[in-house]
């Protein structure tokens, strides 16, 4: 199974690399802030996942240091961004 779950994470950290790039050249400050960046709920929809599981994603790539997770929730969503 944990070819799976790998698979899964790497997809959801595309996503979020595509996402965050984009950021990056619409604005000058890297990361941007925090308003801007992508939340869990965007992420799940795109990589077709529930959002209990993308968010178990995220930590997990947080906790690999792979990702950083907002400090606060913007409008009650916790936001991503990579870790430059």
């Amino acid at each position: 199974m944990m070819g799976y779950q790998n698979q899964r994470k790497e997809e959801v950290m595309e996503i979020l690399e595509e996402k965050c790039n984009a950021l990056k050249e619409q604005f000058n400050e890297s990361p941007p802030p925090m308003i801007n960046w992508p939340r869990t709920r965007e992420l799940a929809d795109q990589a077709q996942l529930d959002i209990y599981t993308a968010r178990l994603v995220l930590m997990k790539l947080a906790d690999e240091n792979r990702v950083k997770m907002s400090e606060t929730k913007v409008m009650n969503s916790l936001c991503w961004f990579v870790n430059l």
